[in-house]
C-alpha cells in the first residue's frame, strides 16, 4: 500500500494521541510543562524541538530550585513524550546524573502527605451541620478513607451508572455499598476492573452517609458529588477534583479554630492535607489492625503491595521497635502503645531546667505524635522557648531588671532601664536563623532520639529542607549538646 505524498501531520498527531493510553490529564500536564520548557528555550535562543541534551540540563538546573525531584521527571516525561510525538529520537538515560546531582543539592524526595487517622476522622465529620453541603462533605470523607480512593477517583465517581468520564460507579445492596472502578490502560498495563466493597457499619458508616446525601440531593444517577451553591441548589456536573482537598483543608482550619486555635494557626495546620490524606490513613490504621498488606492493595485496587510494604516499615519503626524489649529492663520502657523509641521529651515549664545544664531533660517513651502535638506549631515552640529562658518572666540579659516593653511585631523585648532589645532566640543557637523553630526542635528530637546516627540526607528528608541547610543544623545541635563550654545555648 502506498502513501500518499501529502501527509498532514497534525492529524497524524491527533490520531497518535487519541490512541494513546494517557488520560487526559497527563495530556494536559504534558502540554503546559512544554509550553514552559518552550518559552525558556526561545528566552535563551536555542532550539526547543529538537532539543539537545545539554539544552535540556541547563533547563532542569534552572528550575530546580523551585520544584522536587518527581517535578523534575515529569518535566522530563514532557520532553521525551513531545520529542517522541514528533519522530525524534530522545534518550533520558543521560540526564540521570544530573538528577542525581539535583538531588544531592536540594534535597530529593517525595514529600509524603501527613495521614488522618480513624479517631480524628470522626471527630471532624461530627462537627458537619446536617445541610446538604455539610452531608456532602461528610460523605466525601468517610468514603474516601473507607474506600481509600483517590482524588479523582472521588471526583468522576457516578451513582447507579457509568458515565462517558467515570472512573468508578457506586450501587447499594443490603450489606453495604458496592464501587466499581474502571481503569484505562497505558502501554506498560492493560485496562482493568476493581470492585470495592463498602459495609454497613453501627458505627461511623459511610455507607449511611452516603445514603443521606444521595437522599436529600435527590440524586436518581449521574455524578455522585456535585457542587451546592449558598441557596441550597444541587447543581448537575460534577464537583471539581482541584475542589475536594479545599473541602478537606477548610473542614481541619473549622475544627482546630473550634479547639482554640488562631484562624491563622489552624490555616497553617490544615495546608499540607489532601484527600490523599485519607488514604494513609486508611493503610495505617489497617496495618495497626493487622490487616496483611496484600489484602490492603487488593481493597485499594493495586496490582502489587510493594508501596504498602513503604508504610508498613515505618509503622514497624516506631510501633515494633526492638529498643522496647532493651529498655525494658529494671525499669519499665514506657507506655507500649507509643513509639518505643528513646527519643527527647522537651521539658514543659514543669520540668525546667536540669540545673545549671543547657540541654533539656530527656526521657525514653514520648511518641513522634505527642511531640508534634506540643511542638508542631511556630508559636508553640516560640511560647516554650520564652519558658525556658525565663521560667519566672523577663528578665533583661544585660541588667537583669524585669520591666520591659514587648514589640508584637518583631516579638522583641526592650528593657525599661537600659533600653536594650532582645528576643527569646537572642544568645542562642537559634539566633540569626532564618530555620523554623518547629525544624530547629523537631532535628533535636531526632538527633537526640536515635540510637544509630541521623545521617544529613535522613535529616533533610525528614525536615524538608536541603542537604546543605541539614547538615549545618545538625552540626550546631550536636556541638551544643556535646559541649556545654563553648558558649552556644539551645535556650
Amino acid at each position: 500500500m502506498l502513501l500518499p505524498k501529502t501527509v498532514d501531520w497534525d492529524d497524524v498527531r491527533a490520531a497518535i494521541l487519541q490512541l494513546d493510553g494517557r488520560n487526559t490529564e497527563t495530556i494536559r500536564t504534558h502540554r503546559r510543562l512544554w509550553g514552559d520548557f518552550e518559552r525558556w528555550c526561545n528566552e535563551k535562543g536555542c532550539p526547543p524541538l529538537p532539543a539537545s541534551i545539554e539544552t535540556v540540563a541547563l533547563y532542569l538546573c534552572y528550575v530546580a530550585p523551585a520544584y522536587k525531584l518527581t517535578s523534575l521527571s515529569n518535566i522530563l516525561s514532557a520532553i521525551t513524550y513531545v520529542h517522541r510525538l514528533n519522530g525524534f529520537a530522545f534518550s533520558r538515560n543521560f540526564l540521570k546524573p544530573i538528577l542525581n546531582g539535583i538531588g544531592r543539592v536540594h534535597g530529593g524526595g517525595m514529600r509524603k502527605k501527613p495521614a488522618i487517622e480513624l479517631n480524628y476522622l470522626r471527630t471532624l465529620v461530627e462537627q458537619f451541620p446536617n445541610h446538604k453541603r455539610g452531608l456532602r462533605d461528610r460523605a466525601i470523607f468517610m468514603i474516601g478513607f473507607c474506600g481509600g480512593l483517590r482524588c479523582e477517583e472521588l471526583a468522576h465517581m457516578d451513582y447507579v451508572e457509568f458515565q462517558e468520564d467515570a472512573i468508578g460507579r457506586l450501587h447499594f445492596d443490603r450489606d453495604g455499598a458496592a464501587i466499581e472502578m474502571r481503569y484505562r490502560g497505558n502501554a506498560r498495563t492493560r485496562a482493568r476492573k476493581v470492585l470495592k466493597f463498602i459495609p454497613r457499619c453501627s458505627e461511623f458508616c459511610p455507607v449511611r452517609a452516603l445514603e443521606d446525601w444521595i437522599a436529600e440531593a435527590q440524586i436518581t444517577r449521574g455524578p455522585l458529588f456535585r457542587a451546592v451553591d449558598k441557596h441550597g441548589n444541587v447543581g448537575e456536573t460534577r464537583l471539581p477534583r482541584s475542589t475536594m482537598s479545599v473541602l478537606l483543608r477548610r473542614a481541619l482550619r473549622d475544627a482546630e479554630v473550634a479547639r482554640g486555635r488562631s484562624p491563622a494557626e489552624a490555616a497553617e495546620i490544615a495546608r499540607p492535607y489532601t484527600v490523599q490524606s485519607l488514604r494513609i490513613g486508611f493503610i495505617k490504621s489497617a496495618l495497626e489492625a493487622g490487616v496483611k498488606p496484600e489484602r490492603i492493595a487488593m481493597h485499594l485496587g493495586l496490582t502489587t503491595a510493594q508501596c504498602i510494604e513503604q508504610y508498613k516499615r515505618r509503622y514497624k519503626t516506631f510501633r515494633d521497635n526492638p529498643l522496647l524489649a532493651v529498655m525494658a529492663g529494671p525499669e519499665p520502657a514506657g507506655d507500649p502503645t507509643k513509639s518505643g523509641i528513646a527519643t527527647l521529651d522537651l521539658p514543659t515549664t514543669e520540668q525546667g531546667w536540669d540545673g545549671d545544664s543547657t540541654t533539656p531533660t530527656c526521657r525514653v517513651g514520648i511518641s513522634r505524635d505527642e511531640f508534634l502535638s506540643r511542638y508542631g506549631i511556630e508559636n508553640d515552640c516560640r511560647e516554650a522557648l520564652v519558658r525556658w529562658r525565663w521560667p519566672d518572666g523577663f528578665r533583661c540579659p544585660r541588667c537583669q531588671q524585669s520591666r520591659h516593653s514587648y514589640f508584637r511585631g518583631r516579638r522583641a523585648y526592650r528593657c525599661s532601664a537600659c533600653r536594650l532589645q532582645t528576643t527569646a532566640k537572642s544568645g542562642t543557637i537559634f539566633h540569626n536563623s532564618l530555620l523554623p523553630l518547629t525544624k530547629w526542635f523537631y532535628a533535636y528530637y531526632l538527633l537526640q532520639g536515635s540510637k544509630t546516627d541521623v545521617t544529613p540526607r535522613q535529616l533533610a528528608s525528614e525536615l524538608n529542607i536541603k542537604w546543605d541547610t541539614a547538615q549545618r543544623v545538625k552540626r550546631t545541635l550536636t556541638k551544643a549538646m556535646g559541649d556545654e563550654n563553648e558558649g552556644l545555648r539551645l535556650a
